[in-house]
């Protein structure tokens, strides 16, 4: 039997064009209350959590559904079984096709009908949707995930499915520094926004000096940019990134190019993390010549505004 659909909303979180929701079709009844295999679990960015259909459905024809803000859509990735580990992900059904369907002004025009297969492996997958816009000033759109077929499981019948995740396009962000590291003179933290490959900021010696804050007010962001300064200086290795509470670690090539990593996705989609993004350098590639560390540019990009 279906149960009733599942809905979360991050209205305390995110701006108001851009309140995002997710839900789905039917879910297996979880005895211990916490809902573990909601919809909630395949859009937490952690594969060791699933969402499970309800095991008394015909699996085929149910679906997964996230709000969207006003964005261009451009792909999406499926994790299609439970990625745990390798003995679960067989142990359950997969998904082998689905049918994405994408909807704008509220849910009440279909603007994409998209028809993909999937292969039976671990991992995220990604589907090449073509570029749709949803949304206007005042409305974004939403996309369903419908499950046409399914690879078997070994033991039990039902979908299990690790994630989910809506790729926007993204936009340039305008980046401000909340909190400034401090630097040496004539090498300013100013000089990371300046858009100039000739000048960059340059960290006292000491280690406990390298970090700082930055922001795109308005902007839901989706991934961070950094474009280590020259070789004279030492050079970011490795970067602790926190946004919306989350926590990443990223390592950078030792190269004199502009390098992006993706933050965290809160709600289903790339750029639903807000506010704050504090960036920590762990460890450095070191410089015959200083110990100081040099970063010439720092970028923040999005995928949707919300500035009034």
């Amino acid at each position: 039997m279906r149960s009733i659909l599942l809905f979360a909303a991050m209205s305390l979180v995110l701006p108001s064009t851009a309140l995002a929701g997710f839900r789905v079709s039917t879910s297996k009844k979880d005895s211990s209350r916490q809902n573990n295999w909601g919809a909630s679990s395949a859009i937490d960015g952690d594969m060791e959590t699933c969402w499970q259909v309800d095991p008394e459905s015909e699996q085929k024809g149910e679906w997964i559904e996230i709000d969207l803000p006003a964005s261009e859509v451009d792909k999406l990735q499926l994790a299609v079984g439970w990625n745990k580990d390798k003995v679960r992900f067989q142990d359950y059904a997969r998904i082998k096709s689905v049918r994405v369907e994408l909807y704008t002004d509220d849910g009440e025009k279909q603007v994409l009908e998209h028809k993909a297969t999937l292969e039976d492996k671990m991992g995220l997958q990604e589907i090449d949707l073509p570029n749709t816009k949803v949304g206007g000033e005042m409305s974004g759109g939403k996309v369903r995930v419908i499950i046409t077929d399914f690879y078997p499981g070994q033991d039990y019948p039902n979908l299990a499915v690790s994630e989910v995740l809506v790729e926007l396009k993204e936009i340039d962000a305008t980046t401000t520094l909340v909190s400034p590291p401090p630097a040496i003179e004539k090498h300013g933290p100013d000089s990371m926004l300046d858009e100039n490959t000739r000048t960059w900021w340059a960290s006292p010696a000491s280690k406990e000096d390298r970090s700082f804050t930055l922001e795109a007010s308005g902007f839901g962001i989706s991934s961070l940019g950094i474009l280590p300064g020259p070789k004279s200086m030492a050079r970011p290795k490795k970067i602790a990134v926190t946004v919306s509470d989350n926590e990443r670690i990223f390592e950078l090539a030792d190269s004199g190019k502009l390098q992006f990593f993706p933050l965290p996705s809160i709600v289903g989609y790339t750029g639903s993390a807000w506010g704050e993004v504090k960036v920590k350098i762990l460890e450095t590639y070191p410089s015959s010549s200083s110990e100081s560390v040099g970063i010439a540019e720092i970028k923040l990009k999005a995928t949707n505004y919300d500035g009034f």
